[in-house]
């Protein structure tokens, strides 16, 4: 993976990368899709709660999200002629009880709907990803609209979270062969001292029945995209709540505002998760779509016929984007979304891992890890009608950092997915023991994202061997104590002796050559820090950032961390538009945030 040029990244490389991954193309349009003509406000990112850093840092009204949105819907009204056209997609309905976020906005949104053209009705598609069954009376935002009231649309509420329950055998034998898969590729990379161990381990992965006691029981939309008419977007991490800046820990996170054609992703990414909800399977009992074309919020009934827009006006500007997304369903009736796979590649690697931790054979997770990588995947998942490029997402986000010639820089919640073992999920706890009593390991369930190490292996490889260029990965994550749940789990020395043992393993497997000494390289060039609980009010970090070279950026709500939900961001190569972002808001998030453990 290691580059032999060094050139800039440029979404022409990120690009050429997922098309590798997809020969036929077969998720242009729906994964990713590069757009050429865009254009970007001079402060096109939406920090959230503040707008802008100042001395103390203070949480405009109405909230940065809430003006990017309102600046959105006047941007857009020039596109009103052809037709009138809003997609709405978050994480959940969620007050908190501090404030309903949409008020401010609504406003302007009935008024968009109302100069709407005559001659083909307003649509607004309202998206959401909740846990449990929802109806639209149970959301905030139809409460907010329907009060408001005065205007004409055809309004659709949907639900988009799958639940995974195994309904038939034949369910299970599909995933089970998906597991067999893995054990081919798995065996075939184990070195020759770990295999008598190892091949116990291969024996007692799940089969595909006890596999849905392991995963997450849901998988659901964790998108957050305000997008209108195929020509304004919002998106990024930042959920539409109004606590961010209302209680006792305010919350960093980040959004991004563009006009032009990258708003024509996210409008296929929802129209994606639409066609899904028009044919809900009957093993889902979560998800949900109802329309109302009057203007009483009683009148929503069940239906599976929301709109899809797909015919899209032209765009001028000369800014581009590569919209990445993580889309869910697998081609085929089981109901269960392609992340699955990740799942199951997860589980292994840090299964194998610990066993390697246990024995001291780095060499041993190195391996496994290269045989797994989405690559060398590729044509065994084609046989069970997978595609990687689904989580296209995650994918180039690896690519990225493996590619950097100088620097990388990192705005996130965490590193590590503990839901799984913190939630105590039977099915989990009990995999858990029987692994560790099998293999004598010491695993604690926690998911480490083993393909993110691997690439800021790569990385900081190639920083080692250029000793003219400091090269740099700064890593800025949440707090380890908060009154909220937006925490790191793992303490900054715990991340960086997991990473000098996986590029310790990649040494041994001549898979990079780093100049020098890895934990000395680790130690000068990886630095890790935290935004503070210390300060008044106390802070937590929610953004999902990626800075690679100050050349390319992305901005969406895929968490680094290991996670299976629908996703969507962008990525864009305009190195001015970078530049101002680094000075204006990178740089300041660095000295705001400490070196802490």
């Amino acid at each position: 993976m290691t580059r032999t040029d060094t050139a800039p990244l440029s979404l022409d490389a990120l690009y050429g990368a997922l098309r590798v991954l997809d020969p036929t193309g077969a998720f242009k349009g729906l994964s990713y899709s590069l757009t050429p003509h865009n254009t970007l406000p001079a402060q096109w990112w939406v920090f959230m709660p503040y707008g802008k850093w100042s001395t103390p840092p203070a949480a405009p009204s109405p909230s940065p999200l809430q003006g990017a949105i309102a600046e959105a819907i006047t941007d857009a009204k020039p596109t009103l002629q052809e037709r009138c056209f809003i997609d709405i997609l978050h994480l959940s309905d969620q007050d908190n009880g501090t404030g309903n976020f949409f008020s401010p906005i609504v406003a302007s949104i009935v008024d968009f709907i109302k100069q709407g053209p005559s001659g083909s009705p307003p649509v607004i598609r309202y998206l959401v990803g909740e846990a449990g069954p929802k109806q639209p009376e149970d959301s905030e935002f139809m409460q907010t609209l329907y009060a408001t009231g005065g205007f004409n649309a055809h309004v659709f509420y949907g639900n988009f979270a799958p639940s995974l329950g195994l309904s038939a055998q034949g369910d299970a034998s599909s995933l089970t062969g998906l597991l067999e898969a893995l054990r081919s590729l798995v065996d075939r990379a184990l070195p020759a001292a770990s295999r008598p161990e190892a091949e116990s381990l291969l024996a007692a992965l799940p089969d595909g029945t006890m596999l849905a006691q392991l995963l997450p029981p849901t998988s659901w939309n964790h998108a957050k995209i305000f997008a209108l008419n195929g020509s304004q977007l919002v998106i990024g991490g930042a959920n539409y709540w109004a606590e961010y800046s209302q209680s006792q820990v305010f919350l960093f996170d980040l959004s991004m505002r563009i006009g032009g054609q990258a708003a024509v992703g996210a409008h296929e990414f929802a129209n994606y998760l639409w066609r899904y909800l028009s044919h809900i399977p009957g093993t889902d009992t979560n998800s949900t779509s109802a329309g109302n074309p009057t203007p009483e919020i009683s009148n929503f009934q069940s239906s599976n016929k929301a709109p899809q827009l797909t015919d899209f006006p032209t765009s001028s500007g000369s800014i581009r984007a590569l919209t990445v997304s993580r889309i869910g369903n697998w081609p085929s009736p089981i109901g269960y979304p392609v992340q699955a796979i990740d799942a199951i590649r997860d589980i292994v690697v840090n299964v194998i891992a610990a066993l390697a931790e246990k024995n001291g054979e780095e060499a041993l997770t190195a391996s496994v890890l290269e045989a797994l990588t989405d690559e060398n995947l590729r044509d065994a998942l084609g046989t069970l009608g997978i595609n990687p490029a689904a989580w296209a997402s995650r994918f180039i986000r690896n690519y990225a950092i493996a590619h950097a010639q100088s620097h990388v820089r990192l705005s996130q919640q965490k590193l590590v997915m503990n839901d799984l073992a913190e939630a105590k999920q039977p099915g989990f706890e009990t995999f858990l023991r029987e692994i560790n009593e099998l293999l004598g390991t010491k695993w604690n369930g926690y998911i480490w994202p083993f393909d993110t190490l691997s690439a800021l292996g790569h990385a900081l490889t190639t920083f080692s061997q250029n000793p003219n260029v400091p090269g740099k990965v700064q890593i800025v994550c949440s707090t380890r104590i908060s009154q909220t749940g937006y925490v790191d789990p793992v303490t900054a020395a715990e991340f960086r002796e997991k990473l000098i043992s996986v590029m310790t393993g990649m040494s041994q497997m001549g898979y990079i050559k780093p100049n020098g000494n890895i934990p000395d390289i680790v130690a000068t060039r990886l630095e890790y820090r935290r935004v503070t609980p210390q300060s008044s009010p106390e802070h937590a970090n929610h953004s999902k950032l990626v800075v690679v070279d100050d050349a390319i950026c992305y901005v969406g709500s895929d968490n680094l961390y290991p996670s299976y939900n629908e996703e969507s961001g962008i990525w864009i190569d305009d190195q001015q538009a970078i530049q101002r972002f680094v000075n204006e808001w990178w740089n300041d998030l660095w000295m705001f945030a400490e070196a802490m453990e």
